[in-house]
């Protein structure tokens, strides 16, 4: 039985029941500031085991990291009909402002509850 050998349970960056990762934000984790994105990334790639010590520390950043996913998310390209259109994903854009992408401001936007 090769089972123990080959296969693990992966730490999860948001580990509570309906959250989500908020691919936008930002945390100190290991005593660098650094994406909530590139945290995610780090633990698949190193493929971190929900019982290792790196996991009990990625809990400490979930506040900062993790949202419960609205239950009629709000989308940046749905018009008022409820058709929703492709994003620019990269094109920048000024709001307040602040500069960012529109995927940028589309990821910030679907961790809000819809009008």
């Amino acid at each position: 039985n090769i089972f123990n050998s080959c296969c693990f349970q992966q730490c999860e960056l948001c580990s509570g029941a309906g959250d989500s990762v908020n691919w936008a934000a930002n945390t100190n984790f290991n005593g660098m500031s650094q994406s909530c994105t590139d945290v995610y990334w780090m633990l698949i790639s190193e493929s971190v085991e929900a019982t290792s010590s790196m996991c009990s520390a990625v809990s400490q950043i979930q506040n900062d990291c993790c949202y419960k996913m609205p239950s009629n998310q709000c989308n940046l390209c749905r018009d008022d009909n409820g058709v929703t259109y492709n994003t620019r994903w990269i094109k920048e854009v000024t709001v307040n402002g602040i500069t960012k992408t529109c995927g940028d401001f589309n990821t910030l936007l679907s961790t809000q509850e819809s009008d």
